[in-house]
């Protein structure tokens, strides 16, 4: 006796299989999508803890599943920054910073993480040159205070006069910001320009 294949329900039990495996894809691709979120919020509220490791485990979590989200890889290069403790943590945290740069270099937080990590490594040109472009970008009410920090990391590289110009803009540029008058005056005191005994 000859066996026929039933063809019809061979494509029904196929057809039927296909469209169970794409229920599933899409409820899967569903799930994690909402894992993600939630691992980015639960990121998000460690960080508001101040518990920089663990908002690193979540944002790494989370970008393992949403690659392409530069918000997150954003936080996750700043909360780096905010938790690097030891000098590998800092390099580290200096190279994250720096590609996150060259794909935005306007980013603010990221410039000037770049730059409190260079101060603590000892890298002030690498300080001055995150801190530079910003001139351009910060408000006149927060440009003292940039002048002043770009004044402390020149006499870091032990550029004097160019230290001596960014307090007396710091100056120029808030004069209600004591710490500027009272390091401008140290720097005199300490180092007065030439020809003047």
């Amino acid at each position: 006796m000859k066996r026929k294949l039933n063809v019809r329900l061979l494509v029904r039990v196929v057809g039927t299989g296909f469209l169970i495996m794409l229920l599933l894809h899409i409820v899967h691709g569903f799930q994690i999508s909402s894992q993600a979120s939630t691992l980015f919020e639960q990121g998000m509220e460690a960080k508001a803890k101040k518990n920089y490791r663990r908002a690193s485990l979540y944002l790494n979590h989370y970008l393992q599943r949403k690659p392409e989200d530069r918000n997150a890889r954003v936080e996750q290069a700043l909360i780096l920054a905010l938790s690097a403790q030891s000098p590998p943590q800092q390099w580290r945290a200096i190279a994250v910073l720096h590609r996150l740069l060259k794909d935005d270099p306007e980013n603010k937080k990221a410039r000037h993480h770049l730059a409190r990590i260079a101060v603590k490594l000892k890298k002030y040109d690498q300080a001055i040159t995150a801190l530079k472009p910003l001139r351009k970008q910060t408000k006149e009410k927060e440009r003292g205070e940039l002048e002043h920090t770009l004044g402390w990391c020149y006499l870091g590289a032990d550029e004097v006069q160019e230290s001596l110009r960014c307090f007396r803009a710091a100056i120029d540029h808030a004069p209600g910001f004591l710490p500027g008058y009272v390091d401008l005056a140290r720097l005199l005191w300490v180092r007065p320009p030439a020809g003047t005994a």
